[in-house]
């Protein structure tokens, strides 16, 4: 019993620092004889040091050692950063992986890989389908290979429980200067427990000028750029420290109290960062030629969707970013959006929400239901939709569709009419008539209405086609073309009261 429990401990330790995945029959293959291979699988499961992952009919399951994920990732990410390439095609992806996997190919990047690289932060599903993001390598960009290197070293040997709060790691960086730099440094940077201040604040608090506090703080982060790779290493791994807990997230709240202390570190690196104009968002690893990213150019459409602003930032610099990422910094853009809408933008959002031709009086619902806080009424939206869709106007692409009250989006593929509906029926019989000589029958003509109109009252066209002078009802529901000299003339009611009016003139003065 002692032996089989050492056989199965040397196996479990010779296997951990195996560096592609492996199956219990290639661990038996290493292992005596008499070893059961139900309980030796049981022991690598149970082995905190190795995941099991689920092949799901790919073939055999494997094993594959925490460490070697940890360094395949890093490598990975280290990689990226030294090409500035933080994104990936999932098939790229997929090839990559296929390194840990000697025996075959994997299709798609296997799910619990995947959920290891999302939990520490190496690796995140982009917006666009199909895409992968590495946060750490856009991080990585601007630190040499070495310091980045040593700090996943580093990163990797500490133990996570014994790690220092934030604030701790600053104060023994900070120590190493007297007291009066620590301060200023610590002010100027809004390191609580103190607040913001200027150099004006600081030279009044130290009877000095302010140019002299600002050569303390240059002083300062001139000393702090200069240290060697070791100390450097250190630093970054004080700050992988902080954003990998955060699965990798480089979007940090303005409102917690680490975020000051992150941005110092990331200062001190030399890694850029910038806050975001809605939100006040902290993002790392961009700068200040970013920031026209974080206000893209929009159409009213997109003003307060948020899934759209987010596909439009992962389209631009901020492809890098994860998903999770991207939907807060969109969220906050369209939430700032959409408390400056006017009526009009909004009278179209409800009108783009229904996504089909509407009444107005079912926009109006659609309106107030929401925005609850600016309600309004048929008549107005009614208004405002009529105004939008004059011919020479069609404001938001909104046009009216030929149905009395009713309106629709050009973006949904709708347009205004071309022929009022008189005319486009009489035209479609004429046509129909001369091409075949028969009459023409109401299917027919309603087949034919779609060319000049997209939609089409019943009521209204059972009322062209009756009552339409340009047309002849042949016999029930079959109509032909009356010929202009058939056309019955208008009565024009004036000229006929001036005729009546005159032969009784005419015909009184005969008699006088």
């Amino acid at each position: 019993m002692l032996y089989y429990k050492e056989e199965v401990s040397n196996l479990l330790e010779t296997f951990s620092t195996w560096n592609q995945c492996f199956t219990i029959a290639e661990v038996l293959e290493w292992s005596d004889e008499a070893i059961n291979p139900a309980s030796l699988r049981q022991a690598f499961y149970d082995d905190v040091r190795f995941l099991l992952l689920s092949q799901r009919g790919w073939g055999p399951e494997c094993f594959l050692p925490e460490r070697t994920m940890f360094r395949w990732w890093t490598k990975l990410n280290l990689r990226l950063a030294g090409i500035r390439q933080p994104r990936l095609t999932e098939r790229q992806l997929t090839a990559s992986l296929n390194s840990l996997r000697p025996d075959g190919l994997w299709f798609t990047p296997p799910v619990d890989i995947l959920n290891y690289g999302q939990r520490f932060g190496f690796v995140s599903p982009a917006w666009a389908h199909g895409f992968f993001v590495f946060p750490l390598a856009r991080l990585l960009e601007t630190m040499s290979p070495r310091v980045a290197f040593d700090a996943f070293d580093s990163l990797e040997n500490r133990d996570p429980v014994a790690k220092l709060p934030l604030s701790q790691a600053v104060d023994s960086i900070l120590s190493r200067f007297g007291q009066r730099t620590s301060h200023v440094v610590k002010a100027r940077e809004g390191l609580a427990p103190h607040r913001k201040m200027t150099l004006e604040e600081l030279g009044t608090t130290y009877g000095c000028t302010r140019e002299r506090i600002r050569q303390i703080e240059s002083k300062f982060w001139k000393r702090i750029r200069s240290h060697n790779i070791k100390e450097q290493s250190f630093l970054l791994a004080d700050l992988l420290a902080e954003i990998i807990p955060r699965q990798g997230s480089l979007v940090l709240d303005p409102g917690q109290e680490e975020t000051a202390f992150v941005c110092f570190l990331a200062k001190c690196l030399g890694v850029p960062y910038v806050r975001t104009k809605v939100g006040s968002f902290v993002l790392l690893s961009y700068s200040e030629s970013d920031r026209a990213e974080l206000s893209p150019n929009s159409s009213v459409a997109e003003e307060t969707d948020s899934d759209l602003v987010a596909e439009q930032l992962g389209c631009g610099a901020l492809s890098g970013l994860g998903r999770n990422d991207l939907d807060r910094i969109a969220v906050a853009i369209a939430q700032d959006r959409y408390g400056k809408l006017n009526k009009q933008e909004k009278v179209y959002l409800a009108l783009r929400h229904l996504g089909k031709p509407a009444h107005f009086s079912e926009v109006a619902e659609t309106y107030n239901w929401l925005f609850p806080d600016d309600p309004t009424s048929d008549r107005n939206v009614h208004a405002i939709l009529s105004r939008c869709a004059e011919p020479s106007a069609e404001l938001h692409g909104i046009v009216w569709i030929g149905v009395k009250g009713t309106y629709a989006l050009k973006e949904h593929g709708y347009e205004r009419p071309s022929l009022g509906i008189f005319d486009a029926v009489r035209k479609v019989v004429k046509e129909k008539y001369e091409e075949t000589q028969k009459p023409v029958h109401i299917s027919v003509i309603t087949t034919e209405l779609g060319k000049y109109r997209q939609l089409v009252n019943p009521v209204s066209l059972a009322f062209a086609t009756g009552t339409n002078p340009g047309l002849e009802q042949f016999s029930k529901d079959y109509f032909i073309p009356k010929e202009p000299q058939q056309e019955t003339q208008p009565i024009d009611g004036a000229s006929d009261l001036d005729r009546i009016l005159r032969e009784f003139r005419e015909d009184h003065a005969g008699h006088s």
